[in-house]
């Protein structure tokens, strides 16, 4: 993916997160294909609006300040944007825009809570999926700064 290669330190997250992402959903029950295909395509596809967060925050070896990390927040709905291009038989723009929903409201884009998310499951299973990968970079991204 184009994403993989922009950002060196999260390299082979976005395939972390399809694993993690449709595996949760088969363990906690989901049977219907067409939320699974939309669960696989969005974990694939969640972090495109990254395209638009500059290389020198994606790269940074160590803490966001505020406004990097207001900058990065901005990738979850350029990233629906971009995709709100395309035709999916299932609903994978609404999981990519609230792929950083918090169950208590914190997260972003919209700061929405419990269950007013769409595709409620599908945005709850990435944004899960995504806690170990994020784990992981975020040791990389760690080992960078002492190299420095």
């Amino acid at each position: 993916m184009a994403i993989d290669a922009k950002d060196q330190i999260t390299h082979g997250h976005i395939r972390r997160v399809q694993r993690y992402a449709v595996g949760l959903a088969r363990e906690v029950g989901v049977r219907d294909e067409s939320l699974i295909k939309a669960i696989e395509a969005a974990a694939l596809l969640h972090d495109m609006g990254k395209l638009a967060v500059p290389e020198y925050i994606l790269n940074k070896p160590g803490r966001l300040t505020p406004a990097e990390f207001d900058r990065m927040k901005v990738h979850a709905s350029v990233g629906a944007d971009i995709l709100s291009a395309i035709d999916f038989p299932y609903p994978v723009v609404p999981i990519v825009r609230h792929h950083h929903e918090c169950w208590d409201g914190s997260g972003y884009p919209d700061g929405i809570k419990e269950r007013t998310y769409p595709s409620e499951l599908g945005s709850s299973q990435s944004s899960i999926a995504s806690t170990p990968s994020r784990q992981t970079d975020l040791i990389a991204r760690s080992s960078l700064m002492l190299q420095h």
